[in-house]
């Protein structure tokens, strides 16, 4: 059993609107319970965001990585690794990715995450939680000359 307040919500976070056209950075979740939508606090750190990893972590979520767009058609990938409190319904920022990077893998053992793969950098990184700092750090593959 999961014990926090989403234990029966679905996040949405950032994508585009019906249309494909226009992209945003609102975050809302439904309760299944509730059978409903609550709008929560927007993304704070660009006005768009998609193709990030989200993890669960204690009463929050935490988000790492993801594309955004500066200008129309003109897109970004990001670093940045942001953690989502249901209460207060705020959001902060916990570090950076070593590198950009949106679309990839992620692997969560307890306060452990490891980045495998996606757009941008291809090298691995392994970060850890300490507090509320997201430490990094680039991992090099531990298989070579594989194929």
């Amino acid at each position: 059993m999961i014990d926090n307040l989403f234990q029966d919500k679905i996040l949405a976070i950032g994508s585009r609107s019906k249309d494909g056209e226009v992209r945003h950075n609102h975050m809302e979740y439904y309760s299944t319970e509730a059978a409903k939508w609550t709008i929560g606090s927007d993304y704070p750190y660009h006005t768009t965001i998609e193709a990030f990893e989200m993890v669960q972590h204690g009463d929050g979520f935490i988000v790492f990585g993801g594309i955004y767009e500066k200008s129309l058609y003109s897109y970004y990938t990001t670093a940045v690794i942001a953690k989502y409190d249901p209460v207060p319904n705020t959001w902060s920022k916990l570090g950076d990715l070593k590198k950009d990077r949106h679309a990839f893998g992620l692997i969560q053992l307890e306060d452990e995450y490891l980045i495998v793969g996606g757009q941008g950098d291809m090298k691995s990184e392994i970060c850890r939680l300490k507090n509320d700092a997201m430490i990094c750090s680039e991992r090099e593959p531990t298989m070579t000359n594989f194929w």
